[in-house]
């Protein structure tokens, strides 16, 4: 069972290591400009950098490659781990309920995914026009975003790393 059937781990618990999951903040660079890839949730308008959830038998860097591909269906590029996240409010369980009930993927009020996560960030940078995303079933759009006009995004990772290369250093909302 691959993240397009169970993008959640809602069916076996015991498949991912739970309360630690990966972000991709995957940068895209042509000729001078600067972009980031950004998925946005299916029947909502919440974005996010494509991410998911460590199997057991993964190691994390293999589950980045594959979590990045099965989010985005980016493939055979290098991803560097660059931080972990882990504030103990960094995660929104009311905002993660309302995307699976949106995306018709009801979870039961005491899942794993609505507690506490760390995150493990990591990053590329690819020519984006040797890219060609992929949208998965969870998302209604993987689109590259000029990294001036980055939509406002609900990952921690994205709030970190994207105010670094955006000069006027604003402040990222979870919804827009």
């Amino acid at each position: 069972m691959n993240l397009r059937n169970d993008p959640y781990g809602a069916t076996k618990k015991s498949r991912h290591i739970t309360q630690v999951s990966i972000d991709c903040v995957i940068f895209g660079f042509h000729d001078q400009q600067l972009k980031v890839l950004v998925l946005k949730f299916k029947n909502a308008d919440v974005f996010a950098l494509p991410g998911g959830f460590i199997r057991q038998e993964e190691d994390i860097d293999t589950a980045a490659r594959r979590i990045l591909a099965e989010r985005t269906g980016v493939t055979n590029i290098y991803l560097e781990q660059f931080a972990t996240f882990g504030k103990v409010n960094r995660n929104n369980p009311e905002l993660n309920r309302e995307l699976l009930i949106k995306a018709g993927k009801p979870l039961r009020e005491d899942h794993w995914l609505f507690q506490r996560t760390i995150s493990i960030g990591y990053y590329a940078l690819v020519d984006f026009t040797q890219v060609c995303p992929q949208v998965d079933d969870i998302s209604d759009s993987c689109t590259w975003y000029d990294i001036q006009q980055v939509p406002p995004c609900s990952s921690t990772t994205a709030k970190s790393w994207i105010r670094r290369w955006k000069p006027s250093g604003e402040t990222f909302l979870i919804k827009r």
